[in-house]
């Protein structure tokens, strides 16, 4: 196992953005894709100060990016953000280049993740949000048991209609109790 990097897969890793990286991360957060996939502000290109002020965030929060482990290049981002301590909850995203996407990044990116979030972090809810459009990213969620708990309708307007904001929730407890089970079906 690579100790160097911060959170270790078969095949990524998850670390801080290195200054020589930046420049490819907005890249990746700036494409057609992404933006859309992923965005629900209007889909202008950020800049390189904004997302320099998107990594500068403090902890518990985290920004971290996804590093293919062979090639050492990164290939995405993922966040933790809006930690709440007091009511013990945070939300996370996930941007993946499209390069990448289809490849196990996202299963992996978020077995690592997941693992940090309730090993490390007083955390019992982990929320995300998607666009009902968003079929890969919501077969991700429903993957790790993520339970849909409501859905804003016609919430935000891409490619000329409107469409729903799907939110869905993982508590603590669902989390482990996959763990358990994802044990005991390999003994």
């Amino acid at each position: 196992m690579d100790t160097k990097n911060y959170l270790v897969g078969e095949t990524i890793y998850l670390d801080r953005v290195k200054e020589e990286d930046i420049d490819e991360l907005l890249s990746i957060e700036n494409s057609y894709a992404t933006k859309f996939l992923a965005d629900d502000e209007l889909p202008y290109p950020q800049t390189r100060e904004e997302l320099e002020n998107t990594l500068a965030v403090e902890s518990p929060n985290q920004f971290l990016g996804i590093y293919n482990s062979e090639r050492r290049e990164i290939i995405g981002s993922v966040a933790v953000f809006n930690v709440n301590l007091v009511h013990s909850n945070c939300e996370i995203g996930l941007s993946i280049s499209e390069y990448w996407q289809g490849e196990g990044v996202g299963t992996e990116t978020f077995e690592l993740i997941l693992g940090h979030i309730f090993n490390n972090l007083p955390v019992n809810k982990i929320k995300v949000e998607v666009f009902d459009f968003n079929e890969p990213a919501i077969k991700l969620y429903e993957k790790f048991n993520f339970h849909l708990d409501g859905r804003l309708r016609q919430e935000i307007f891409r490619f000329g209609e409107y469409h729903d904001l799907l939110e869905y929730s993982l508590l603590r407890e669902e989390y482990e109790a996959n763990l358990v089970s994802t044990d005991d079906d390999l003994n």
